[in-house]
């Protein structure tokens, strides 16, 4: 199957059709290269040809060139691939191997092989000629297709709401062949098979996602709905799969917009204590992901804009592996916490969590209670140290000695100017001007400086 017939015409892929025998190449396995037999003369000296040999799953694969083909829907499709340019030859023999993707190996693959008299699309030309013979896929013997590995376990289900439970409680994650959740390789995509899913008195019978790719930190994200025909729950639902995989972990976490289930944890563990004192407020960093209660509620510090930091609620207060958040609680908290240790560093943002006892650098901010609850800036020879699983923040350029936390305080004093410029107008709270700032609130700008 092709596009254009004109090598001058860029929309000249060719592509398959899986729904047409015949018109789609079936295949049982991957092969480990293809050998031909090409005699390439162009019509000038500088052009290169091309093959390219795509294995790929039951989809009507495009071999791309163009860039409107050279995306995620289409590649996320190809299982392995073989590609080569060539100069002008006289008739020569090329083997080339085919390389895996690391994209879900299908039940059904298929293969599709684009032989072009120039490697890019639409550069060729009538006076172009390429010969080819004797194309055949070469299989190792000492190579197979692998098999998928299948994890299939009986996981403890830690439910935040009575209507999400699985009732057989079980996860199988498939992960594609050959690569391998606890064994130290890299893992691109993964399956997930949720079997005899309920919401309440509802039953939704397995839920599968199929190739779902893992970002290069690890963690994955799948956001989609699905429909529940009858029951107290009928109706569409968002769902959202959540989690993170690495050498020694794994962990997955359903949300939806009724409550949300920790589906399964596997590595080793590990334990920390979060404190919270009378001030009510601090931070908190660990190498595995912890469900906190409803006492306590977590949020990412995304940015400061004009000395204020602006919060973002962590989704169904699951603080994941390695995340630094404020912490804020209603009353003094000192909570045991523990779960899977997960390998790697803290996320990296404007908080920075430690997992040992750090000074301070300077130039960051610190969470302290001294006149007030909030972040003071780290000045030199004054390094505050920093305890484990805790974080300190960093703010470029933000000019301000302290960042507040006001907990709805209606003065929504939110940052200390380090420098006012002498030339701006200073009032205080009477609104007398002043002539230099004053110890306690002083208006400038219309804004409430603290010194």
């Amino acid at each position: 199957n092709a596009g254009n017939m004109s090598a001058e015409n860029a929309d000249n892929p060719n592509f398959s059709k899986v729904e047409d025998p015949a018109k789609s190449e079936t295949i049982s396995k991957i092969p480990s290269a293809i050998k031909f037999w090409v005699k390439f003369v162009p019509g000038s000296e500088s052009y290169n040809a091309r093959m390219a040999a795509t294995v790929h799953d039951a989809y009507n694969y495009i071999t791309y060139g163009q860039s409107k083909h050279d995306n995620d829907a289409n590649k996320v499709h190809a299982i392995a691939q073989a590609e080569k340019n060539f100069p002008a030859c006289e008739w020569t023999e090329m083997t080339v191997p085919f390389t895996m993707t690391g994209n879900a190996i299908g039940t059904q693959m298929y293969i599709v092989v684009n032989f072009t008299t120039n490697a890019t699309p639409g550069g060729g030309g009538s006076s172009d000629h390429l010969y080819i013979d004797d194309v055949e896929l070469v299989y190792d013997a000492e190579e197979s297709t692998p098999a998928p590995t299948v994890y299939d376990k009986n996981m403890s289900v830690v439910a935040d709401d009575e209507y999400l439970a699985l009732t057989e409680t079980s996860v199988e994650v498939t992960n594609n062949g050959e690569m391998t959740i606890l064994g130290g390789e890299t893992i691109k995509t993964i399956d997930f098979n949720l079997k005899d899913f309920s919401v309440g008195n509802s039953n939704v019978g397995d839920v599968a996602v199929r190739g779902l790719r893992i970002n290069d930190d690890g963690t994955f994200n799948y956001n989609n709905s699905i429909q529940i025909a009858e029951g107290d729950m009928a109706g569409v639902h968002p769902m959202t799969l959540q989690g993170i995989i690495s050498d020694d972990y794994f962990y997955v976490n359903i949300n939806m917009d009724f409550g949300y289930s920790v589906l399964a944890e596997v590595g080793d563990v590990a334990n920390t204590t979060l404190n919270i004192s009378d001030a009510l407020y601090g931070t908190f960093c660990a190498p595995f992901t912890v469900a906190l209660p409803e006492s306590v509620t977590a949020s990412i510090i995304t940015a400061a804009n004009d000395n204020e930091l602006i919060l973002e609620p962590v989704a169904g207060n699951v603080v994941l592996a390695n995340t630094p958040v404020l912490v804020e609680a209603s009353a003094a908290e000192s909570l045991s916490v523990s779960g899977i240790y997960a390998k790697g560093t803290p996320v990296a943002g404007l908080l920075t969590g430690v997992y040992e006892n750090t000074p301070a650098p300077v130039g960051s901010y610190v969470l302290q209670n001294l006149d007030k609850v909030g972040f003071y800036l780290v000045a030199e020879g004054n390094q505050p140290t920093v305890g484990a699983n805790r974080c300190y923040l960093t703010v470029p350029a933000a000019g301000v000695k302290a960042f507040f936390l006001n907990g709805g305080d209606a003065t929504g004093i939110s940052g200390v100017d380090a420098n006012v410029d002498a030339n701006e107008a200073i009032y205080n709270l009477a609104g007398q001007r002043i002539n230099k700032l004053q110890k306690g609130i002083n208006i400038i700008n219309g804004k409430k400086i603290l010194k």
